[in-house]
């Protein structure tokens, strides 16, 4: 496990002191639990509080809190003398390794541009994504913080992860884990306003309505399979339906798919489908502002590539893809239909 040897931190801890002095410094007050009770629920089978040392000099902290399949990592922290030297990203291979098989989650901020802390926010999502996470695709909001969830592999389990949250906190935090939405604030386009958004759960009829637009000739009708689809589509982890939506009606969508990988570093990729707009909304940048939000939706998953196929074969829309950033001369495309 590297250089790095772990203690577990209780009340009669040596360095007890310091574990305090940088929990309380290295957390803002509204995300942190009485230090109190990290001692006295640390004593539990399940939860795990180190403190980490490089031949005997203090380097930091984490706090774990561990069920069958997952891990959630509540708090890490290096101590200031010791930051960019490497330490934090040797803790979070000491904690994989210790935690085996099981995935390990944490939250973060959400990277909000207008947040007052922005910077600091995306250099922390950042230094997780550059150390073994991903985006799970799900995010909660706890005292009025918006939260992304991060984890070591695709096999996050967002109920578990709220379990373990309720079980330390003996019921007091009832998580509720949703799809965790990176909507972009609402863009005046002439005089009228468009949102960007992730599709929900409502959105079913006025999807239908737009892919009338693509290439779907017909209304399908409502069934148990219409829903079932729907349904898995809202809540696969990895499946995401972009749409702007003008004055409250949707106009303009895209499909960004993310596809775990087991090559490129076990990088996934992602796959941009059913990029379609209304005909009478055309031409007022939607579908780029839609591809825009997939392609950022691709990076924070950590994603290596991005691939778009189109039947299209007019200059004007080949050339729409060329500006959004994709070239038709690295791949060449098959397809068998089926």
């Amino acid at each position: 496990m590297g250089r790095l040897t772990a203690e577990h931190v209780t009340s009669s801890h040596r360095d007890l002191d310091r574990v305090r002095a940088l929990y309380l410094s290295a957390f803002p007050r509204e995300e942190r639990a009485p230090f109190r009770l990290l001692l006295m629920r640390s004593r539990a089978e399940y939860i795990d509080f180190f403190a980490f040392y490089d031949s005997g000099r203090f380097c930091g902290i984490a706090y774990l809190i561990s069920g069958e399949r997952t891990s959630a990592l509540m708090y890490l922290a290096v101590e200031q003398s010791a930051r960019s030297q490497g330490y934090g990203a040797e803790m979070l291979a000491w904690i994989r390794a210790y935690c085996g098989a099981r995935t390990v989650a944490l939250d973060i901020e959400q990277v909000i541009p207008t947040a007052d802390n922005y910077e600091q926010r995306k250099r922390r999502r950042d230094f997780y994504l550059r150390n073994g996470f991903r985006a799970s695709g799900c995010g909660h909001t706890l005292r009025n913080v918006r939260y992304e969830i991060l984890a070591s592999s695709v096999d996050f389990s967002p109920e578990e992860y709220a379990r373990l949250m309720r079980r330390f906190s003996c019921g007091m935090v009832r998580m509720d884990i949703h799809r965790y939405d990176h909507s972009v604030p609402p863009v005046c386009t002439g005089d009228q306003i468009h949102t960007i958004r992730e599709a929900r759960d409502g959105d079913l009829d006025a999807l239908l309505h737009l892919y009338l637009h693509l290439h779907e000739k017909t209304f399908p009708d409502q069934s148990d399979t219409l829903a079932r689809t729907w349904d898995s589509i809202l809540t696969a982890l990895g499946y995401h339906i972009i749409v702007a939506e003008l004055e409250g009606k949707i106009v303009s969508s895209c499909t960004c798919i993310i596809i775990p990988n087991l090559t490129h570093g076990l990088r996934p990729y992602a796959l941009i489908e059913n990029v379609v707009t209304d005909e009478a909304y055309r031409g007022r940048g939607l579908a780029s502002a839609c591809i825009d939000y997939a392609l950022s939706v691709a990076r924070r998953a950590g994603c290596y590539k991005a691939m778009l196929l189109t039947g299209a074969k007019d200059k004007k829309t080949l050339n729409f893809y060329r500006r959004a950033g994709f070239n038709s001369r690295d791949k060449t495309a098959f397809i068998q239909w089926l």
